[in-house]
């Protein structure tokens, strides 16, 4: 983990709890549960990953005894609106989502944005919220999928985000071991055995759904290097992409830039990992 990232995450920690040093010990250790102290004064136990996610927010604001009740509820406040996210314990990134508002660089009002790697549907439900014209959200594993559908009814979403139970691909289907592969993030492929999984490359995905032109949202945990397979003028077809790489950037932003964007990388977690953000010019 980079310096800079580090220091990011100590900043959190010790402006959320009192124990910071203590929380941050412990999470290191991968404690299941998690004794914390907020600036406040609440105390209570915390399963690690709620520890970590409340980091991202303001618990203060709300009353941390609260801000617990409702995050534990699978609930959370963004913009005076409350929503509900089940999974969220399990899956998804609400802390980035909502807290660190992470994807706001993405323009998404009036736009169809395509949602790579959905997982429950936390980003799709924040790209409705910002008057994304449609969500097509892609989501390969059994699991994850349902809690999409579920969070997608639960925030009054239909019709607005289209939940696929695909990923992105060569277009070909695959096969997976439906509990084996049964988390976001996990690498999808053809393993051979268990249950048939659709693919979509971009070409598919802009046909299929009549779309001209979108915004790209894409955390897939290794299927981004598809893109480099695609052509050009597919890719120019987006008019932004926000998107994880996992295993360095590998080709991608030559990519990009061959497709006429101008790109920004962003490495993370030891420089194998990162974050792309490219806009169209």
């Amino acid at each position: 983990m980079q310096p800079l990232v580090i220091w990011d995450s100590f900043k959190r920690f010790r402006h959320t709890y009192r124990n910071y040093l203590s929380v941050i010990y412990h999470m290191t250790k991968n404690q299941s549960l998690i004794n914390v102290t907020f600036r406040d004064g609440y105390s209570t136990l915390l399963p690690n990953r709620i520890a970590s996610i409340a980091t991202f927010f303001e618990p203060m604001q709300i009353g941390s005894e609260n801000f617990v009740s409702t995050l534990m509820a699978n609930q959370v406040y963004y913009e005076n609106k409350l929503l509900t996210l089940s999974g969220i314990i399990e899956e998804g990134e609400i802390g980035f989502i909502f807290g660190r508002k992470g994807h706001d660089w993405l323009k998404v009002e009036n736009r169809v944005v395509f949602d790579v790697g959905a997982s429950i549907g936390d980003s799709s439900v924040f790209f409705a919220l910002k008057n994304a014209q449609k969500v097509i959200a892609l989501e390969p594993f059994a699991k994850i999928y349902k809690y999409l559908n579920t969070n997608i009814e639960a925030n009054n979403l239909h019709g607005i985000v289209i939940p696929i139970m695909a990923g992105y691909g060569t277009g070909e289907p695959v096969r997976i071991e439906p509990e084996k592969n049964k988390r976001a993030s996990v690498l999808l492929n053809d393993e051979g055995t268990g249950i048939i999984i659709n693919t979509y490359n971009f070409k598919q995905l802009f046909e299929t759904f009549n779309v001209d032109s979108a915004v790209l949202k894409m955390d897939c945990e290794g299927c981004e290097y598809n893109i480099i397979q695609e052509d050009n003028n597919t890719i120019a077809k987006f008019e932004q992409i926000m998107m994880e790489f996992h295993f360095g950037d590998r080709g991608i932003v030559k990519k990009l830039k061959e497709a006429g964007f101008q790109v920004e990388s962003r490495k993370y977690f030891g420089g194998t990992g990162g974050m792309i953000r490219a806009i169209r010019v």
